[in-house]
């Protein structure tokens, strides 16, 4: 059994491994169709070095995990009828007022530490361009510091006076099931 420390030791290395080596692939079906020739692992297969000493080999799982953003189907059960990333902003896209969709479309961020994948910010902004109607101009934004935007946007709107009349009890919830988020959020 791990203890915290050795936890949290594990999920560093990992971040680490994700912000050095992986990426989100361009095309990921050509790409999966390339991984096997030679050209391809001489080009994109790593070494990581783990700190034991261990080397391990990274290859195709460089960009697979990058890919479960854009296909979430991937990941298989009840993963598969999820929506992707784009699919999710383009419905929130949708569900503004069309009188101010243009003005939100040309400020969109991406945040979190997942956007941070080589590539990530590229493929989502050519892949939203793709769905979306023509009359709408898509301009995503990143923000260098954008892996902590969304744990800085939490601290401050727990600083807002207005924050503990939105806080939801157990026994809330409990008596009232999710409508209370509707209640007393919106």
């Amino acid at each position: 059994k791990l203890d915290s420390a050795e936890i949290m030791n594990k999920v560093e290395l990992i971040e680490n491994m994700k912000q050095t080596h992986c990426y989100v692939s361009e095309d990921y079906n050509t790409e999966m169709k390339q991984r096997e020739t030679a050209a391809w692992k001489k080009t994109n297969v790593m070494k990581y070095h783990l700190p034991d000493g261990t080397d391990i080999s990274l290859g195709s799982d460089r960009f697979v995990c990058g890919e479960i953003f854009f296909q979430p189907n991937l990941i298989g059960g009840h993963y598969s009828s999820f929506k992707s990333i784009v699919e999710n902003a383009y419905a929130s896209l949708l569900s503004v007022n069309v009188d101010v969709r243009n003005d939100i479309s040309s400020m969109i961020t991406v945040n979190g530490g997942g956007s941070l994948l080589k590539g990530f910010v590229e493929r989502f902004e050519r892949d939203l361009c793709s769905i979306v109607p023509a009359s709408l101009k898509i301009d995503v934004k990143a923000k260098s510091k954008r892996q902590s935007a969304v744990f800085t946007g939490a601290t401050l709107l727990s600083s807002l006076p207005l924050f503990k009349e939105l806080c939801i009890t157990s026994e809330e919830y409990e008596e009232s099931g999710p409508m209370i988020v509707g209640r007393k959020c919106f």
